[in-house]
């Protein structure tokens, strides 16, 4: 009963994988389509399905020397702003 019970979770891990996978493709569509016509992305943090790294608007010169405090309400500013 055990094996059985594993083997069913296994599945079911792999079917939410797989539609974790399609949301996020379908979020990375949303936000090359607000590119597009000039918005931005309405989607932060998009894990890219290939190299696994989140994939956003933040650009790193943006923070540059500045406090750490700043670069964090800065952050969090932006991602209320998009619910």
């Amino acid at each position: 009963m055990e094996k059985e019970l594993e083997s069913a979770i296994g599945v079911l891990k792999q079917k939410v994988e797989q539609k974790a996978k399609e949301l996020n493709d379908a979020k990375k569509a949303v936000n090359q389509f607000c590119l597009c016509i000039g918005e931005p992305p309405v989607y932060a943090g998009i894990e890219d399905s290939e190299t696994g790294q989140l994939i956003g608007d933040l650009k790193g010169h943006e923070y540059y020397m500045k406090p750490l405090a700043t670069v964090i309400t800065n952050v969090l500013e932006r991602r209320g702003e998009r619910g």
